[in-house]
This record gives C-alpha cells, structure tokens and sequence, in this order.
C-alpha cells in the first residue's frame, strides 16, 4: 500500500523567484535612465512576457496620461514589443518585452531630456566653480535657462560676460535703474548671439524686497553646450587678461 503521508514543505516553497537575469540588467538600465532625465517613474520586473515594466509617475511626456495616446507613440517611434496600459492608479505602464525596446524607448523618450540634464549640470559645476551666483534648469528637452542673479550689487553679469571675452559689458550703466538692466540684457543678447550663432532670448527682471535682480538666457541644448564650451576654457574669474608673456 502507497504511503498517503503528505511530504514537508520544500525549504525554498514560498521564496520568490529569481529575477532573470536580462531583467535584472535591464531593470537598473531602465531605471537609472530615469532619474538621469529627471523624470519620476517606477521600473520593475516585468509580468508575463514582459521583460521590464515601467511606471510613468509624471505626466510631462508628449502623451500625456492617455494610455491610447501612449500606445499610438509606442507604435510611431518603433517601440517594440511593447504594450500601454493604465495601472489602478490611472497611471500609464510600459510593459517591454525585449532588450531592443528598453534600448528604444530611452533613445527616443529619455535620451533628449539626458542630453538637456547633463548640459544644465555642466553650466552649474562651471559657474560655481567662478564664483557666480546663477541658477540653470531644464525646462523641455530642448530648452535650458541660464539665470545669473545679483547682477547689480555683485556684477554677476559683467563677471560673466569676462568670462567670455567681453570685458566692461556693464560700462556706463547704472545697474540699479531698470533700464539700464535691460539695456546689460540686450549687450548680453548680442554676446550670446556671437558665441552660438543664432538668436539666443534674454530677459532682465528688475529685483525687488524679497528677489534680487536678475537676467536669464534662454537656450536650445545646442546653444547651452556652445556656451558651456567657451566658460570651461576661461580662466578664473577675477583673474588678470592673458597676455603674451604669460600664455
């Protein structure tokens, strides 16, 4: 007769499954491509035939929070297998299904918005490394703003405008008047226009109680980086010109 006594539970019964490798790899690929856009998301191993799947926690992508709309992006921008749907929480998930649609998908989504990040950090590490109270941010894939704050009590903005050449860019004006800030934003406007080459925006806004003065560039990435490039060969500000005898 058959002994009927029921086995003990396995040791391992119960633990979950290892994560695939290729998953694995690919989860933290995913996920660091995230954060290195900025974007707010949660990646994690994938169900079913997903690889990986990605939780959007924001809503600045060219889809919004439509999960239809999500899907007709997927299909245009050639990633796949992937598929769209909403979680409970009516946020939109990628379920990929492949290395080839993980490397997709940070091409085409997350790459531009990296490429931007990397250059507002670059002008950030350069400009404190000067001294120089300014502010630089992404505000789109393509747009990065340049703010140099104080312009008027520490000379921020001729400071700055050394770096790049132009010595003496505040000559003659009187940087507490609000006109004249304005006209330091147009001599700036002509001196970003000569480092890029093309029509760079710069605005002044006139401090007050609470805000210092301040003046902003606008800037493609494109732009940014040209202008990164020549601060990251200026010398020290404050430092003396070079010269022949000195190199």
């Amino acid at each position: 007769m058959p002994d009927s006594t029921p086995l003990p539970p396995h040791p391992l019964d119960g633990l979950p499954i290892a994560e695939p490798a290729e998953s694995a790899s690919l989860r933290l690929l995913l996920d660091q491509a995230f954060e290195d856009a900025g974007f707010a998301a949660r990646v994690e191993t994938g169900v079913g035939d997903a690889l990986v799947s990605a939780t959007l926690l924001s809503t600045r992508f060219p889809f919004g929070s439509s999960a239809p709309l999500a899907a007709d992006w997927l299909e245009r921008e050639a990633v796949a297998p992937a598929h769209a749907r909403l979680d409970d929480a009516d946020n939109i998930v990628f379920d990929l299904s492949s290395a080839a649609a993980v490397q997709r998908l940070i091409a085409v989504l997350l790459q531009p918005h990296i490429r931007a990040q990397t250059t507002a950090i670059t002008l950030r590490e350069i400009l404190t490394g000067h001294g120089l109270a300014h502010a630089a941010d992404v505000h789109d894939a393509d747009v990065v703003t340049l703010t140099l704050w104080n312009c008027a009590d520490l000379d921020t903005a001729e400071l700055f405008a050394g770096l790049l050449g132009a010595i003496g860019i505040s000559d003659g004006l009187d940087l507490s008047r609000n006109r004249h800030l304005r006209r330091l934003a147009d001599r700036l406007t002509w001196l970003a226009i000569g480092i890029t080459g093309s029509p760079v925006k710069v605005e002044a806004i006139p401090g007050c109680t609470h805000e210092p003065d301040q003046v902003t560039f606008v800037l493609t990435v494109g732009q940014a980086r040209l202008l990164a490039r020549r601060l990251d060969t200026a010398p020290p500000a404050n430092s003396p010109p070079r010269t022949a005898e000195t190199g």
